[in-house]
């Protein structure tokens, strides 16, 4: 925290430096007021303009314009930004939501390109790097910590208004961009599907009246490249299209294994990104729009560092193999230092695309429809290292499909004469079929065989979802406005689950389901911990008096492991297979807790609910608008697609409520040069969703989805931008959050009963702080040398909810600069980039996998240099 916080002040200093050098120019801003002419310079004057009227001159070259002499221009980063966080189109400080916006050409000179990087510019919003690569996002301390397949961001991601259901698909969404806009607090009057932390807008950039085209280049670190080109602009007058292209590849791999003397690395990157847009004016009143994109990514999956022991729990007399126990913990001051299996091929292959078409038609003079369709398809499969070692203590091979279609059918309009209103109705149906390998044949219910060494989860879930919503503004008075939103949803979610045992342990998975319904198993468990074995008949007595031998016998994990490979290869479980509740090898071996019989689970979900929201806006001046809204919003209840062996703790998670309070203003200053912006906020979260953990009776403590009943969030929020000159632009801002869990009694990743009142979120960092500058010198007539510096703050966070330390991660502070130069149109710009100055190693999450704690780094420094053109 100490490094951290003295970091801090050194870059906090040498912001100042840069205020400092650019103060002398200052004075260039205000002209010098114009002395008063006498009358007879003013009759001099008069002479001189009628001679200019009745004179016809011939056309000359103007002359050259010193910098000085250059009448004065406003900074192009301190623009306003036009929004559409209410479906139509707002000035960024005219509409009284708490929206972060940032344009394209302002994320392009800053050097912001993907959302990881947009996280440090938004205080209060968190991107973490989960399972495979799965961006985990949160906002204002509302997220769901855990990457899922088959459950959706507490923060909506859409693209040109579509949305994209999962976050796993949302990675290819940051190409070329116009702008995005980061809403905050709860969205489900007017966006397509209900969310409680927020949304995140990205606008792409539509083809324009004129033909333009353009290429970046980048090289950097790691001998990595990344070059974006597009084309677009008018094919005839009433049609336009725009190709967009981003290659993302490394030849150096970024992570390497510190276990081993050899040139084993992890970490190469191999990413491709397109997006299509073709813009026809089909009438005077109808424009259709059709969007094709996708991605595809070829990348390693990034390792975690194994860094403390944490027992699966479980069966006590069950331990992990000695490589296990005896593996070195990853070294504090590497953040590239990992350890994976060797001769394991980790590259994923993972594509995506999408189709969406949409019509724009004015039905009237003050009324105007949009429909828009889409459908999107994604896939992933690959070897993912979960637990940071160099053998199989927790592995996953995943292979997962999805495709999702959703409508939207908008009506809006206005009367009266500042008032508007919107309507309509959104449609969703959602398809994944998931099938996860997990390779456990070194953790503790792997080792010698006892349970299982390889196991498949397989998951289906389809989800259809229908929603009718409305929103009215009502102009009160020339300075107040009142906003009000309904919105119904009405969801289904039909889910297939099944665990099979693809390695030895079949038979001793339906032994168990038989033992359950012979009574025998009640007392299983007793024995395991150790109590004296007890039964209510003398064949029950006898059969746990013999366990009770067995496991406490020397050797008992890898000895019974022997005895079930002997049966198995002896045909005992093909012969056993046809005894009614014995599998055979690839069965289903889940265990319906209905009946204790080994079958697909197949279980289904039906909730409802209204969500609203009531604003009230007063611009006491033409300078500052102050708000204050109260809204309900909530996120879609969910199976779980993780491995669990029985259905009792196979239930869905409800959909989580958040009800939300906030008071907000904002005010701009000296012609819109200084703008503040500040927010409070209030949430009462009701049985929010979380990445907990059960203990499973065959396999231990085991991660799965529980609801919090209740919980809170409060804090605030304040932004301030500046351009005093041309050549000047500042922002600062920070966030306060605040969370806390009021009612919970969960179970902690060492599978024991705790009380969670009083502990704070995961991924939720307290206090979260941004700065930038940007300044331009001009060179001779027309260059332009730019130098930016930025620094971002991120205090301490907890990693589980049970605020075991284990799991807190420490703050950390992370800059980068980059220099530019260019003509001042930016037809063209060479650009050198430093990110992480300081090779802060830090990292974005903390968590356990079976027997290991592990932490996800970030990335070392990196730098580089790159060219762009537009033509």
């Amino acid at each position: 925290m100490q490094n951290s916080l003295m970091r801090l002040t050194a870059i906090l200093c040498c912001l100042h430096a840069v205020n400092v050098l650019a103060a002398d120019d200052l004075d260039a801003l205000f002209e010098q007021p114009a002395q008063a002419a006498t009358p007879e310079q003013e009759q001099q004057q008069e002479q001189e303009h009628e001679s200019v009227e009745t004179v016809t001159l011939p056309e000359q070259t103007p002359p050259a314009v010193s910098p000085q002499q250059q009448p004065a221009r406003r900074n192009a980063l301190i623009e306003e930004i036009v929004v559409t966080a209410q479906k139509r189109e707002q000035g960024l400080q005219d509409v009284g939501i708490a929206v972060a916006a940032f344009s394209g050409d302002m994320l392009d000179r800053v050097g912001v390109l993907d959302t990881a990087e947009l996280s440090n510019m938004v205080p209060g919003f968190t991107y973490t790097e989960g399972r495979g690569g799965v961006p985990i996002y949160t906002l204002r301390g509302v997220g769901f910590n855990l990457a899922m397949s088959t459950a959706s961001s507490t923060v909506g991601i859409y693209v040109d208004e579509m949305n994209i259901p999962y976050s796993s698909l949302s990675v290819g969404a940051n190409l070329d961009i116009d702008r995005v806009e980061v809403v905050k607090g709860p969205q489900g009057t007017l966006y397509g599907r209900n969310t409680t932390g927020g949304a995140v807008n990205y606008i792409s950039r539509k083809p324009g009246d004129e033909l333009e085209y353009g290429v970046r280049a980048e090289v950097s670190t790691f001998q990595s490249s990344d070059v974006e080109a597009y084309i677009g602009g008018p094919i005839s007058d009433d049609l336009g299209m725009r190709l967009a292209i981003r290659d993302t590849r490394s030849q150096e791999a970024w992570q390497y294994d510190y276990t081993r003397d050899s040139d084993d690395e992890l970490g190469l990157v191999d990413k491709t990104t397109a997006r299509w847009i073709t813009q026809w004016n089909a009438s005077e009143d109808v424009d259709l729009s059709f969007t094709l994109s996708g991605w595809r990514d070829q990348s390693d999956s990034v390792s975690p560092q194994y860094y403390a022991r944490q027992r699966q729990g479980g069966i006590p007399v069950f331990f992990p193999s000695p490589e296990v126990v005896n593996h070195p913990l990853a070294p504090d001051d590497d953040a590239r230092a990992t350890a994976f299996d060797p001769g394991e091929d980790y590259q994923q292959n993972n594509w995506y695309y999408s189709a969406m078409g949409r019509m724009d038609w004015t039905l009237g003079d003050r009324t105007d429809l949009m429909l828009m369709l889409s459908h999107q398809q994604y896939h992933a499969d690959g070897l993912i290292n979960t637990d940071g070692l160099n053998v199989s203590d927790f592995d996953l091979t995943r292979d997962i499909d999805s495709d999702a279609q959703s409508a939207e059918l908008r009506l809006s309009g206005e009367f009266g004469e500042q008032n508007s209103w919107v309507a309509g109705y959104w449609y969703s149906r959602d398809v994944v079929d998931s099938a996860t390998l997990v390779d456990s044949s070194h953790n503790s219910i792997g080792n010698g065989g006892m349970i299982t060494t390889l196991s498949t989860q397989s998951s289906y879930q389809v989800s259809t979802s229908h929603a009718g919503f409305g929103q009215l503004e009502t102009q009160l008075a020339d300075t107040l406005r009142l906003t009000t939103g309904l919105r119904y949803t009405w969801e289904n979610r039909d889910h297939q689950s099944c665990l099979t045992d693809d390695g030895d342990a079949t038979l001793l998975l339906s032994l168990i389901a038989l033992a359950r319904r012979t009574g025998v198993v009640e007392a299983i468990g007793p024995v395991l911990d150790g109590a004296p074995a007890v039964g209510s008949s003398p064949e029950q007595q006898a059969a746990l008096e013999a366990l009770e031998l067995v496991v406490n016998a020397s050797g008992t994990q890898q000895l019974v492991g022997s005895v079930v490979d002997t049966l198995l290869a002896a045909g005992l479980g093909d012969a056993l297979g046809v005894v009614p509740g014995i599998n055979s090898p690839g069965e289903c071996s889940s265990i319906n807790a209905e009946n204790n019989m080994p079958e697909r689970l197949d279980r289904s979900l039906t909730e409802d609910n209204i969500s609203f929201r009531v604003a009230l806006d007063w611009t006491p001046s033409d300078n500052t608008l102050i708000y204050g809204s109260i809204a309900r919003g909530y996120k879609s209840g969910t199976f779980s697609d993780l491995a669990t062996s029985t259905s009792d703790i196979m239930q869905p998670v409800r959909q989580e409520e958040l009800w939300a309070y906030e008071l907000g203003t904002k005010s701009d200053f000296f012609d819109r040069l200084m703008t503040i912006n500040a927010a409070a906020f209030f949430y009462d979260y009701r049985n929010k969703q979380l990445f907990g953990f059960v203990v499973d009776p065959i396999f231990g403590t085991l991660e799965a989805l529980d609801n919090v009943p209740k919980s809170r969030v409060y804090g605030g929020e304040i932004e301030l931008r500046f351009a005093p000159t041309p050549a000047l632009f500042t922002s600062l801002s920070a966030a306060y959050t605040q969370t806390e869990v009021l009612e919970y009694v969960g179970i902690t990743a060492d599978g024991s009963n705790q009380s969670f009142a009083g502990n704070k979120f995961a991924y939720s960092p307290e206090w979260e702080l941004s700065g930038l500058i940007h300044y331009e010198w001009t060179l001779g007539r027309d260059r332009v040398l730019g130098l930016s510096t930025n620094a971002n703050y991120s205090s301490e966070s907890e990693g589980e909810l049970s605020n075991n330390p284990v799991f807190r991660r420490d703050a950390y502070v992370l800059a980068g600069a980059q220099l530019t130069f260019g003509p001042a149109d930016r037809r063209w710009e060479l650009r050198g980039f430093v990110n992480n100055i300081f090779d802060e190693v830090y990292y974005t999450s903390q968590t356990r996998s079976s027997d290991v704690a592990v932490r996800y780094t970030g990335r070392p420094r990196t730098y580089g240099l790159s060219a762009s053109f537009q033509f």
